[in-house]
């Protein structure tokens, strides 16, 4: 057991050499090992790390591993930590007591089985960023401070067994995708810059019936505290927040993210003419959370007129695909875009909408569920019907007379509009 200071001393040094790799039972809470100026490759803690273990002076610390627990303070006060692993089974920090790790200049992994602690990653005015925290049985508790959380190639960034209960603060956008076991605890925060979710968090992977997200997820003055949240994602960054929520323990919820869907959910699409270079070729279906297709049918297609007299299944005539990664190296997706087979425009007139069916299942989850989301509808309006109130009736021709258009698309306004305009009121569309 180390109960006092250790220190390794090279400041004179022109070349310090590194104080080599060191092997400690036990670090009291009362015991230092420090390494000045030069690097620490590699410490491992047999059982416990109650003390602190310090490089200074530009010194970096490249590896703290074993089979113990950390629960007193790892330091890179004017360098980077590069990795702390410690074996699956063992934490950092306690229920009642976080750990400290600190760096200047990022830290690229730490790899526990549930982390209590304070992780600042750009201290000292530093730019480091932490490009990946794994645990693989508990929760993370405490915060973390960072430039940037995640990198390119990296899967994703934050993959918590069980419960988030930190507050996380990016100074960048998140690029990566984060997972989150269970629960996103009450006083949790993530806080990204204006624009700055550019990937999906995920609340729930291990799809947990009792999960709650009771914690903030705040995009520079935004803040997202509910599944069904309507701001925009393409407005926070294009990424987003989805929470797994169950109907049942093989349905996983999604909700249809209607404000950022094309056409927007529940909305009328008003077409400037009958002409088909006016028409509505392609909708695009977004989730909170990603989605892959399982299958051959993904979506029951329905239209139906306005007064909705009758139904009519349509699926066989359309077409539907995966759209593109919200991150391409990610190749993950949380949109369906739809379009007709014969490549014509939806028909104008009619309601349309869409319902999952069990061949559309959750992507970025522990296990790929069915999805079980609300359906999502729009109405493309007759070009005819210029005062909106869904029907092609004599007032319309009031509104062209005060207001003539081109209604026919030839790009001329004319007596020809007007014509076309009455019979349709005579035909009733």
């Amino acid at each position: 057991m180390i109960s006092g200071s250790i220190i390794h001393n090279v400041h004179n040094a022109p070349s310090p050499p590194d104080c080599g790799d060191l092997y400690v039972e036990t670090v009291s809470s009362t015991g230092l090992i420090e390494s000045r100026k030069a690097d620490i490759p590699f410490f491992d803690v047999d059982v416990d790390l109650a003390g602190t273990l310090r490089a200074t002076g530009g010194g970096n610390i490249d590896e703290v591993s074993g089979d113990g627990v950390i629960t007193g303070t790892i330091e890179a006060t004017e360098g980077k930590i590069t990795t702390i692993d410690l074996d699956d089974t063992q934490d950092i920090g306690t229920t009642t007591t976080n750990a400290t790790i600190t760096a200047k200049n990022g830290i690229d992994l730490i790899d526990c089985a549930a982390l209590y602690a304070d992780v600042t990653a750009n201290a000292n005015s530093g730019s480091g960023g932490v490009r990946r925290i794994i645990t693989w049985v508990g929760p993370f508790l405490g915060s973390l401070d960072a430039e940037y959380v995640g990198e390119a190639g990296v899967p994703n960034w934050l993959n918590v067994r069980t419960d988030l209960g930190a507050v996380i603060t990016s100074t960048d956008a998140l690029e990566q995708r984060a997972f989150i076991g269970r629960s996103f605890l009450e006083d949790a925060e993530i806080n990204l810059p204006s624009g700055g979710l550019q990937n999906v968090i995920t609340i729930n992977t291990q799809g947990n019936e009792d999960a709650v997200w009771e914690g903030t997820v705040t995009v520079g003055t935004t803040a997202l505290t509910a599944p069904d949240y309507t701001t925009s994602n393409t407005s926070l960054g294009n990424g987003g927040v989805a929470m797994v929520e169950f109907d049942d323990p093989d349905l996983f919820r999604t909700g249809v993210q209607g404000t950022d869907c094309e056409p927007v959910h529940n909305s009328i699409v008003v077409l400037a003419s009958t002409s088909p270079n006016d028409g509505l070729y392609e909708v695009t279906m977004r989730f909170y959370g990603y989605v892959d297709i399982d299958g051959s049918e993904p979506l029951t297609i329905a239209m139906s007129p306005f007064n909705n007299q009758w139904i009519s299944d349509v699926t066989d005539e359309y077409q539907v695909e995966l759209g593109d990664p919200v991150v391409v190296a990610d190749n993950l997706v949380r949109e369906l875009v739809i379009s007709r087979i014969d490549e014509d425009p939806f028909p104008y007139g009619y309601k349309f909408t869409f319902t999952p069916t069990t061949d559309l299942q959750s992507d970025g989850t522990s296990i790929d569920y069915d999805i079980a989301s609300d359906a999502y509808w729009f109405w493309i309006s007759q070009p005819f019907d210029l005062n909106q109130n869904m029907v092609v009736d004599a007032p319309d021709i009031d509104v062209w007379l005060n207001d003539p258009s081109d209604l026919n698309g030839d790009n001329f306004t004319d007596q020809q509009d007007l014509e076309d305009l009455v019979e349709a009121v005579v035909n009733g569309g």
